[in-house]
């Protein structure tokens, strides 16, 4: 098989005798046609296993920018992810929920969000641009405005 030098790269490892002989054990027991697909694909799960929520969403969005389908990109991501326990496939976003309850959204245009095992959002993608801070309103009235506001206590 070609490989694409601008998407590869070739790499010599020197590995222990025992781990040479789980891969091509494994490459066997899965009817892998070469060596290194074997190795490959062992890699890419145990790397995958250390995945986050931000990890696979920053993949997802690189990978949209190569094929502009939200279903084509989750097939290349997150279908099948080992940590991925749910996919929610929606007219115009993609969701999806990790094993440690985690949750992932994320739409055509690379936006995504992120929520906690309470669903409480804990990251987007681009951030949120922050609230002014208190004070310095510049003859704005204050969202928090009321009468307990100058108390000192």
């Amino acid at each position: 098989m070609a490989y694409d030098k601008k998407l590869h790269q070739r790499r010599v490892y020197l590995l222990p005798n025992e781990l040479v002989e789980r891969v091509v054990a494994y490459q066997e027991m899965t009817g892998l046609s070469s060596e290194a697909e074997a190795a490959r694909r062992l890699i890419d799960e145990a790397l995958k296993s250390k995945d986050t929520y931000k990890t696979i969403l920053e993949r997802f969005r690189a990978r949209l920018k190569d094929i502009p389908v939200l279903s084509e990109a989750a097939k290349d991501v997150i279908v099948g992810h080992p940590l991925v326990t749910k996919i929610e496939f929606m007219p115009d976003y993609i969701a999806f929920t990790l094993k440690d309850g985690f949750n992932g959204s994320i739409r055509a245009n690379g936006y995504w969000a992120a929520f906690d095992e309470y669903n409480t959002q804990v990251e987007q993608y681009p951030p949120a641009p922050e609230e002014p801070k208190s004070g310095g309103t510049f003859g704005r009235q204050s969202k928090k405005s009321g009468l307990d506001d100058d108390i000192p206590f």
